[in-house]
């Protein structure tokens, strides 16, 4: 028979499950004391908690999130009920979360809705917020160059329109510069593995810049061949990177429209 101090916190457990599947209050808060209620369990059984929290139906795993729940800040600092709100009463996303500090979180708030976005970006968000980097992806097959460009420009083209659906309230400086640094951190990589360093870049954009856009060595509004009136076409080794707030993106940039249009050769 368990001790009873162990029995206390399964009892403990027990009950706040049961509230969490009738939806009885707030489920991010049932799920925080969940997790208080884990931390007293360990404490209590040591080496056998994994087995007595099996016996309540949870794995070793969930068991495991649910400590990291229950040893965050919010135990003793305890969030505001808008926060709470906007928090996602799922395990696993909210044990992620667990790991930012009140600042942290609060920055993550107003770049997205964890409520409604995709583990995956949850991830993403927080990797970026605590600065860890994802190891690099192993390519499954060898990639051709016009494939590598191709995602490239639907990637950019993506996140153009992400950015474009942040509403007013949203795109504050504070968002703004997380996204500018996120987006040019992983320029960096793709430079750092096309074995590019920042010295050659600099003589690569001095030599460019004594290059004018053809729109103007064709002489006044006269378009250049091959493309349209509204467009000015930048020699691509200037720096493609997509940093926000100005630069060129593509080859050739539209400028009746928001988005670049690569230039064919």
């Amino acid at each position: 028979m368990p001790s009873s101090a162990i029995q206390v916190a399964l009892d403990k457990i027990a009950a706040e499950q049961k509230r969490f599947e009738k939806c009885e209050g707030n489920l991010v808060s049932i799920l925080i004391r969940m997790g208080v209620h884990f931390v007293e369990l360990k404490a209590a059984a040591r080496r056998r908690w994994q087995k007595e929290a099996a016996s309540l139906g949870h794995s070793a795993r969930d068991a495991s999130r649910y400590l990291a729940i229950g040893t965050a800040w919010w135990v003793t600092q305890p969030p505001t009920v808008d926060i709470l709100n906007q928090l996602p009463a799922n395990l696993h996303c909210l044990e992620i979360l667990s790991k930012l500090s009140p600042a942290q979180l609060d920055t993550l708030l107003l770049a997205l809705d964890p409520k409604t976005a995709s583990r995956a970006a949850i991830t993403t968000m927080v990797n970026r917020l605590l600065g860890r980097r994802k190891l690099p992806r192993i390519p499954t097959r060898r990639a051709e160059v016009a494939d590598i460009l191709s995602g490239w420009s639907k990637a950019v083209a993506g996140v153009l329109d992400d950015i474009d659906a942040l509403n007013d309230g949203t795109m504050t400086d504070e968002v703004r510069q997380i996204l500018s640094d996120g987006l040019q951190s992983r320029f960096a990589e793709v430079e750092a593995m096309l074995g590019l360093d920042d010295e050659d870049h600099d003589e690569t954009l001095e030599e460019s810049s004594t290059h004018e856009a053809v729109g103007d060595t064709n002489g006044g509004d006269q378009p250049a061949e091959g493309t349209s009136a509204g467009q000015v076409v930048v020699n691509t080794t200037i720096d493609p990177r997509p940093v926000l707030g100005g630069g060129p993106r593509f080859a050739a940039i539209d400028m009746n429209s928001r988005r670049g249009v690569a230039s064919q050769a």
